[in-house]
């Protein structure tokens, strides 16, 4: 019963025939091209990306050059399978066929021996006359010479097959050291390649944690950002109700110009106090403006900072990727060094397999003719009979240890199989780790990927983020230069108003004297004349004359004095020179032709020369509701300037502008 045991790797199949214990070796034959085809070539890409000449992403060239990879370590472990069977196969053909060469003849021989012991225990007995004959030739059947020389010629052909296969069993071990060595390289590669992934995950978690911190301290700036803004508002409606509060507490001095002096001195006491504290919360807000302008300027380095931060890791991000690509570049050389090696001592094996089968073949036709030689031997030499029946024993019992022999290198075949077997499950399990490690580096990757993109969202939104805060700390900034020139102008104002109430009180208390002095001339001179009219008139007493004088007197003096109250706003426009009544007048008609903006300028210069009215008509022209009621369009109306004009006209003493001032306030 013939064992048929094949192996087929792809194109590449080994098929080793064995015979029974009297059938000879020959059916071995290789099929397809052994360790000699060359990898297959790949299938060119035809996708969108191909033809478009797309970049593809860092993860799907990770995947690919995993499966590439993984498709080159299966290839190459077929071979190795292949190639290790190959060998297999080809020391137990010639431990098997090969005879020892301590033995006088080959195994073929000893085949043909049984053959010849079997037909002669299965042929019929031989007649009387035939054991004459033999006996009668027995004499010369001893007298023959045996084949020595033929006997010489095979222990030659043996010792040469065994040397050749002590070194076919070298080249075996120098293979399995090959391929020990080559898996040890793959281990070593492996292992940097996962140091090398793990790096590019600690590398993505660095990267991951320093952009958190990043946000924390991006969001935590734009909160100290916006909380020194909100100081700023909180700052500036503080300095706009210190304003509210002294435009009233200017009103105030304004309706208390005719009380005595002590209160006029406590009140400008306690103006001045509060003009200090208004001096120091302006100092205060010119330090806040100026913290936040310290602020921003660190803000904006943080952020160039963080900014050159990123571009220095999508750097060494980038120096990782083409140091990957390098090293797979490297991989693949080594690979392509390796197969074409192995192809190269495949071709050799193959080589040496070839001549071994020529040589199978040449000792298979040797054997016929000494099979043939050896029949003709036995029929002519049946006295030898028996000497090459013990022979043929003892042949049997070498073929006996041959078998054991036999069954010893098959179990040593299976074991190499089963360790083969174990081989290739480890390097599917590399394999394994190797595409998870790919796997996981291309999640890494991509993860740094987002990480870069949400970087640079982060940081477009942080500076769009700044930007507006600067803005608005700009624009906080001129809010509080204009309430501190507002400040500043109602402190000028009321200075100036104070000045003219000052003025205003000494020439109504002037007046007020020579009014009283000239009372007093008066009342002498009416005395006089009615000391002369008494004294001239007897018939009419004193007191009745006297008190008639005193009653008119007395009546007319509320009166002189109410007059002179009345006229004291009256005396104050009187100080207003000819050239600015003048300047009114034109900017009067100004107004009537629509010229705002000419009028403003000439009620300047009469504002500049004292005028209460030129205050009341420039506080028209900046007033939103009165410039609404004349129907102007393009003029831009300033509730501050208006108000801070009426207010000077009120001190000046115009009582229309207190209304106005209390419609700006509603």
């Amino acid at each position: 019963m013939r064992d048929v045991t094949e192996r087929a790797q792809e194109d590449r199949q080994i098929v080793i025939g064995k015979g029974g214990a009297t059938e000879p070796y020959d059916a071995t034959h290789w099929t397809g091209q052994w360790g000699g085809a060359e990898p297959r070539a790949k299938p060119h890409r035809t996708d969108a990306s191909a033809a478009t000449g797309t970049r593809e992403s860092p993860p799907a060239r990770s995947n690919q050059r995993a499966k590439s990879f993984q498709a080159e370590r299966a290839r190459r472990q077929r071979r190795y399978v292949a190639l290790a069977s190959g060998l297999a196969a080809v020391g137990l053909l010639l431990v098997v066929v090969i005879p020892d060469p301590d033995q006088p003849k080959p195994p073929q021989f000893a085949r043909a021996g049984l053959a010849s012991s079997q037909v002669s225990n299965t042929a019929p007995p031989p007649s009387n006359a035939d054991a004459a004959g033999a006996q009668g030739r027995a004499p010369r059947i001893a007298e023959a010479p045996e084949p020595a020389i033929q006997r010489s010629q095979n222990g030659e052909r043996a010792v040469a097959i065994s040397q050749e296969l002590a070194e076919a069993r070298r080249a075996i071990e120098n293979l399995t050291a090959q391929l020990r060595t080559q898996a040890t390289e793959n281990d070593h590669a492996l292992a940097q390649e996962r140091a090398r992934t793990a790096a590019l995950v600690q590398e993505a978690e660095a990267a991951r944690k320093e952009l958190t911190a990043t946000r924390a301290q991006q969001t935590q700036a734009l909160e100290q950002e916006r909380a020194s803004a909100a100081a700023l508002a909180s700052q500036l409606s503080t300095s706009r109700q210190e304003g509210e509060a002294l435009a009233a507490q200017l009103r105030k001095t304004v309706a208390e110009a005719g009380q005595p002096k002590q209160a006029d001195a406590a009140k400008t006491a306690q103006s001045l106090e509060q003009e200090q504290q208004k001096a120091a919360a302006l100092a205060e807000a010119e330090a806040a403006r100026r913290q936040l302008t310290a602020t921003m300027a660190q803000q904006h380095q943080m952020l160039e900072q963080e900014r050159a931060r990123g571009a220095a890791l999508a750097n060494q991000l980038l120096a990782a990727r083409q140091e990957t690509d390098a090293l797979t570049a490297q991989l693949r050389k080594v690979v392509g060094e390796t197969a074409q090696l192995k192809q190269s001592e495949a071709a050799r094996s193959a080589q040496l397999l070839q001549q071994e089968q020529q040589k199978a073949t040449v000792l298979s036709t040797e054997a016929d003719a000494a099979r043939q030689a050896l029949a003709t031997a036995t029929l002519q030499h049946r006295q030898a009979l028996e000497q090459e029946r013990a022979r043929g024993a003892a042949l049997a019992n070498q073929l006996a240890v041959a078998r054991q022999d036999s069954e010893a290198l098959a179990a040593q075949l299976r074991k190499a199989v089963s360790e083969t077997a174990q081989f290739k499950q480890a390097e599917t399990a590399r394999n394994a780790q190797i595409l998870q490690l790919e796997q996981q580096k291309a999640a890494a990757l991509a993860e740094v990927e987002a990480v870069r993109q949400a970087l640079t969202a982060t940081g477009a939104e942080q500076r769009q983020a700044l930007a507006e805060e600067r803005a608005r700390g700009v624009a906080l900034a001129n809010q509080v230069s204009t309430a501190r020139q507002d400040n500043e102008a109602l402190e000028a104002q009321l200075r100036k108003a104070q000045d003219e109430a000052g003025q205003s009180r000494r020439a109504a208390e002037t007046t007020i004297a020579e009014l009283r002095q000239t009372l007093q001339q008066e009342r002498d001179r009416a005395a006089a004349m009615t000391s002369e009219s008494r004294a001239a008139r007897f018939g009419v007493s004193g007191p009745a004359a006297t008190e008639p004088l005193a009653i008119s007197q007395d009546s007319r003096l509320p009166q002189e004095v109410a007059v002179v109250e009345a006229e004291q706003p009256a005396v104050a426009e009187a100080h207003v020179s000819q050239e600015a009544m003048r300047l009114i007048a034109r900017a009067g008609a100004l107004l009537g032709q629509g010229d705002i903006g000419s009028a403003r300028i000439v009620l300047e210069r009469a504002i500049e020369m004292g005028s209460a009215r030129a205050s009341f008509m420039l506080a028209e022209t900046y007033d939103p509701r009165i410039l609404s009621a004349w129907g102007t369009y393009g003029t831009r109306g300033e509730v501050t300037r208006a108000r801070e004009l009426y207010v000077k006209a009120q001190a000046g003493g115009i009582q229309e502008a207190k209304d106005r001032v209390g419609a700006l306030l509603r």
